[in-house]
């Protein structure tokens, strides 16, 4: 028998209904879709959706858009609403290996779909390629205001808001690459989730996709762009998936009275921003507004940083944190990166029931800027404007040594003043089994009023051993014995008089502590005080 060859070759414009396939360059569908200059803008977009009609009437199939750039203007729309009742249909819009590109002529989304929410309706985008021309514009190239939608190895240029997801149920994108070039849209937002009038996108996930600005030529582009923005969304999965050169990478920020973001999940996420703006550039940001919530959210072996050799004007953290009037609960970050930042590492400023569980944040506070900031590794309440409680600490290495990633590839100079510092606002803060070693100034710096406790770091000495003798009649806190941590103190000897914080004591003879933060003064009227200074 003789071997077999491929069962058929169709011609572009083939009649494939029959077998489920329908073809959007066949004539039946309002003449077909013509590819290159010869091809009409609204001629294309009427054979697009007469085909993507004819596969919902039929209960579903596929819709085939062979190889070529196709102009077209104007928006499909997919209702599954559209179809024979009781069905429950799967539509996919497909390209041909990615070679299918839909060039955009105008200020419209291109796809619309409303599907049901139950789940029995599925939408499919594959292998295609849509890029808008003008670039400058406010559009979404698929806008999902309610369905199951998935994508497959879909790429989009310069699209404002690539891919919104509203309010869905068991979406996905898979291998997807959303770009912006140098003269691409400004604000640009590469994927949306859920929308400020109460839509929330449920059951999100996205793994190994590309979302990357062409910042690093310049001009920049898009200006205040972000990753993926967090309205409103509950039981997202964003895995393996790359943000570059973004003005910020994730922002998570329910924005509307009652709104929330719940159930969030990242792990090896790679972000790195690149910001002009001084007031705002974090790679990672949970900030909910009105009274919106965050809870439940985890980040596992994420690395974040500023996009390399390109100088940023930001002057905060890596990864900011701060529930201003609404509420932020339950963050674990778990072996995350987030180093050489201008200022800190990972920035809590409002927040219950953190973890940080190891990691690395490391050689920050690169350039002293204003807004001014603790120059540290991990910084917490330093602002004053926040309360902070139950913060977990264990295991992170907050020190002044990471390896560059840029030209020459070299250690990188120490600059991080403290690898912790805490202001008062925050409480119920452990710190335990760090490495804080090499901070230029101290590994903990904690304000007084501070309700932390710091256990078994290396750089922060909290094993008791006797301390050097303090020198009297000067002012010293437990720095100036070049030990990191509380000390208690015990004097007796001609009437020694203690004033801490510049508040005289009383105490003539007998002990007390000095918790970090905190300044000592020892006066005395005779020769024979003497002092016995003891680590916590």
């Amino acid at each position: 028998m003789a071997a077999c060859s491929p069962p058929f070759s169709l011609p572009s414009k083939s009649d494939l209904s029959a077998i489920g396939i329908y073809n959007a360059l066949d004539a039946t569908y309002a003449g077909g879709m013509v590819a290159g200059s010869g091809g009409n803008p609204g001629t294309n977009l009427s054979a697009l959706q007469d085909a993507v009609l004819a596969a919902i009437a039929a209960g579903g199939g596929t819709v085939l858009i062979p190889d070529g750039a196709y102009k077209i203007n104007g928006t499909v729309s997919i209702r599954t609403a559209d179809s024979p009742p009781g069905i429950a249909i799967s539509v996919t819009i497909a390209g041909t290996s990615g070679k299918t590109e839909l060039v955009v002529q105008n200020n419209e989304d291109l796809f619309d779909v409303t599907t049901s929410l139950d789940g029995t309706d599925t939408i499919v985008f594959q292998d295609l390629h849509i890029t808008y021309n003008p670039k400058k514009n406010t559009s979404s190239a698929i806008n999902v205001a309610q369905g199951n939608v998935r994508l497959l190895r879909v790429a989009i240029t310069d699209a404002q808001s690539a891919v919104v997801f509203g309010d869905t149920a068991q979406c996905s994108m898979l291998q997807c690459r959303i770009n912006y070039t140098a003269d691409g849209p400004d604000t640009g937002r590469a994927v949306t989730l859920g929308l400020l009038s109460g839509s929330t996108a449920k059951g999100v996930y996205i793994a190994f996709c590309t979302f990357i600005t062409e910042a690093e030529n310049s001009p920049p582009a898009p200006t205040s762009g972000v990753g993926i923005l967090i309205q409103a969304a509950e039981d997202v999965r964003v895995v393996a998936t790359r943000i570059e050169a973004f003005e910020q990478g994730v922002v998570i920020q329910p924005s509307s009275a009652g709104t929330s973001a719940r159930k969030l999940y990242f792990r090896n996420l790679n972000v790195y921003a690149d910001s002009s703006n001084i007031l705002r550039g974090a790679a990672v940001a949970i900030e909910p507004l009105l009274s919106g919530t965050v809870t439940d959210v985890e980040f596992v072996g994420c690395d974040v940083g500023p996009t390399a050799d390109v100088a940023t004007d930001y002057p905060g953290a890596g990864i900011y944190i701060d529930q201003g009037s609404g509420s932020v609960d339950q963050v674990r970050l778990v072996s995350c990166y987030s180093c050489a930042w201008n200022g800190p590492g990972l920035q809590i400023e409002g927040a219950s029931n953190v973890e940080v569980l190891g990691g690395y944040y490391s050689c920050n506070g690169v350039e002293p800027m204003s807004p001014p900031s603790e120059m540290a590794g991990i910084a917490i309440a330093i602002t004053g404007t926040g309360m902070v409680s139950g913060v977990r600490i264990v295991g992170a290495g907050c020190t002044n040594s990471v390896y560059g990633l840029g030209a020459g590839k070299a250690w990188l100079p120490a600059t991080q003043e403290y690898g912790i510092a805490v202001g008062r606002n925050a409480s119920d803060i452990s710190v335990r089994d760090c490495d804080l070693t090499g901070n230029l100034l101290e590994a903990v710096t904690v304000a007084r009023g501070a309700g932390v406790e710091v256990t078994d770091c290396a750089g922060y000495n909290d094993q008791a051993e006797v301390l050097p003798t303090p020198a009297l009649a000067t002012t010293f806190t437990n720095t100036t014995l070049g030990y990191y941590g509380p000390i208690a103190f015990y004097v007796w000897g001609d009437t020694p008089l203690v004033t801490i914080d510049g508040h005289l004591t009383g105490i003539g003879h007998g002990g007390f502590t000095l918790a970090p933060g905190e300044a000592a003064f020892i006066a005395f009227s005779l020769p024979g005080t003497t002092v016995l200074a003891v680590g916590q």
